[in-house]
């Protein structure tokens, strides 16, 4: 099949070229979240926190991992985020099922909150989980999405790593 599709539509539609952070980042605005859909043995952690330094965020980046006791100190997180600028990273939400009811609401009532406290433009907010059934769908359908997976094969792992370099 692959060599098919490499004689027929060519090189072009044969190999992937993964989107740079930066291609994906001009697809988000402060209400359009960036939901990374994990793989086993992929963290985009590195590449986010790489680029939040080239464009002068790192310092003001909050990244929470969650799991049991963080659901407050997220919401705390968007909130700060939101009014001052800050991009925000909430790993493993795969892990908080409980919270992701409260992340959807948070989300969604976004527009009825930026009349309390307007919400500044730099704002991002960056969200990774595994694939699962209970991810709020309406924060899937209002996002971008980027998945990372390893790459398969020596040549693409090897592409991959020297892109990274980068």
């Amino acid at each position: 099949m692959n060599l098919y599709v490499l004689k027929t539509l060519g090189q072009k539609f044969f190999t992937t070229i993964p989107a740079t952070m930066e291609e994906v980042f001009a697809d988000t605005d402060e209400n359009t979240p960036l939901v990374f859909i994990l793989s086993p043995g992929a963290d985009p952690l590195q590449n986010v926190n790489r680029f939040a330094e080239a464009k002068g965020k790192k310092e003001e980046m909050i990244i929470i991992s969650l799991g049991q006791g963080q659901e407050r100190a997220a919401l705390e997180g968007i909130k700060d985020g939101r009014i001052n600028g800050k991009w925000v990273l909430l790993q493993n939400c795969h892990l908080a099922k409980s919270f992701m009811p409260k992340l959807e609401e948070a989300i969604s009532h976004w527009e009825d909150l930026d009349n309390k406290d307007p919400v500044d433009s730099d704002f991002r907010l960056f969200l990774s989980s595994m694939p699962n059934d209970y991810f709020p769908v309406t924060v899937l359908q209002n996002s971008v999405k980027l998945t990372n997976e390893p790459p398969k094969g020596l040549k693409a792992n090897m592409m991959r790593t020297y892109n990274d370099l980068d």
